[in-house]
């Protein structure tokens, strides 16, 4: 049983990863991150329920990045 938790959160590393990234692009780099976000988030839907929130997250950046680069922020 103990063997079995530890393999399904081994196999969900890209659904943290896409969460993290998505976090990270509010801030930084937010069209690149976000884009990468999306991408592991799609990648990690089978493995669980991290993969839509990194989705989303991945969404926002790309409209931040939007908004950022139409007041002229970079």
């Amino acid at each position: 049983m103990e063997y079995n938790k530890i393999n399904e959160n081994e196999k969900n590393n890209s659904g943290i990863i896409s969460v993290v990234l998505g976090i990270i692009g509010l801030f930084v780099f937010p069209g690149i991150l976000g884009i990468i976000a999306i991408i592991l988030g799609i990648k990690s839907l089978k493995k669980g329920k991290l993969g839509i929130l990194g989705i989303i997250l991945g969404i926002l950046d790309i409209l931040v990045g939007i908004v950022m680069m139409s007041m002229g922020i970079q």
